[in-house]
């Protein structure tokens, strides 16, 4: 069997330098040896544990480079020894990161070192593995290191544990990077998605507009609504006539949404964050639509754009509306008079608690509740 050009070169510089003596004998023998080994495989054994005690002498002697070259090439070989994988990890550096990255299964003792190093990138690169079990996960969450949690959000071959999956939710609210790779995974239930809705792509948010009115439709769920008086609408419409940011400013305060509600509708140029907003208001398809209309706003200059949100505004129920609207940005006071209807489970039993003032859950959140509960 003819050997490679690279393995024909190594048995080269190692006879050269045992000829001269010249330093560098400890790096070529330990390439060569590490060939050999991938060579015999499992077809001999005999030959492969001499490889053991050589590498772990020369290993300490040779450059950066050359031990992360070794562990490129050995990491994925199932025979490598389990000594020999503690040695590169102990390296740390780029020769544990590539251990931790190409490496097919790890020793215990390499996993929980590698989880509790000080050195962020080496967590990193265990929360990209496809074969961290639950209680990792955790502990890596648990270490409070953004890109930590990014990877684990990215990493799409394994389940989140559902603490894990609640703590970047969290995280990612204020994180886009960790948000938009949540919306991507498949193991996440695009409903419980909702309180990620500003970070959502315009084919994300569709899909949780039509799933959260489908389910609240198939379960029977109500949720309590507050409609905009009648005054309160004609000071919108008068208020479009001055732009979009009075008329964001303006919806803001009579919806009861408050600041966060006015920044992101705001920043949100395809206007749709405001469309809900009207739509959780009472305010009716029609008459929201010549409210956009008026402020003379792009959107209301671009006929793909003005489509797009009007087809928007005529699909989306007002429950959908008001769920999302309130898993993002709750009501902050109460204008007038509100229409409360208690949530009902499909079987017709109000929610325990409602009336309370013991600070009861959202609508919104109940809803979101009985949709996960549900399954």
């Amino acid at each position: 069997m003819s050997m490679p050009p690279d393995q024909v070169s190594a048995f080269d510089d190692l006879a050269t330098l045992a000829r001269t003596g010249a330093p560098g004998l400890a790096r070529a023998s330990l390439m060569v040896q590490t060939d050999l080994f991938l060579q015999r495989g499992t077809q001999g054994l005999d030959g492969s544990a001499a490889f053991l005690p050589l590498a772990l002498s020369f290993l300490p002697l040779v450059d950066e480079a050359s031990a992360r070259t070794m562990a490129r090439k050995l990491a994925p070989h199932p025979d490598t020894p389990v000594a020999l994988i503690e040695a590169l990890h102990a390296r740390g550096g780029a020769v544990a990161e590539t251990l931790l990255e190409l490496a097919s299964s790890l020793p215990r003792s390499v996993r929980q070192a590698a989880l509790d190093n000080p050195d962020p990138r080496q967590a990193t690169r265990m929360a990209a593995r496809r074969d961290l079990d639950d209680a990792e996960q955790l502990h890596l969450l648990g270490r409070d290191e953004p890109a930590v949690a990014l990877a684990l959000a990215r990493n799409l071959t394994i389940r989140l544990a559902r603490p894990v999956g609640a703590g970047l939710m969290s995280m990612a609210r204020g994180d886009g990077e960790i948000a938009a790779a949540l919306l991507e995974r498949g193991d996440i239930d695009v409903v419980l998605l909702t309180p990620l809705y500003p970070h959502a792509s315009a084919r994300q948010r569709a899909m949780m507009r039509h799933e959260i009115g489908l389910r609240i439709a198939e379960r029977g769920l109500t949720l309590p609504t507050q409609d905009a008086s009648r005054a309160d609408q004609d000071h919108l419409m008068e208020t479009s006539l001055a732009g979009m940011a009075a008329l964001i400013d303006a919806s803001a305060d009579i919806c009861g949404r408050g600041a966060g509600f006015a920044a992101a509708a705001s920043a949100d140029a395809s206007r749709d964050i405001l469309a809900l907003g009207l739509l959780g208001a009472g305010i009716t398809p029609e008459d929201a639509t010549r409210m956009l209309l008026r402020t003379g706003d792009a959107v209301a200059q671009s006929s793909t754009a003005l489509h797009a949100l009007v087809a928007m505004l005529r699909q989306t129920t007002r429950s959908a509306a008001e769920t999302i609207l309130g898993a993002n940005w709750p009501r902050a006071n109460q204008r007038g008079p509100a229409h409360h209807v208690p949530v009902m489970a499909p079987g017709g039993t109000g929610v325990r608690g409602a009336g309370t003032t013991s600070q009861p859950r959202s609508g919104a959140a109940q809803v979101l509740d009985r949709i996960r509960n549900a399954g």
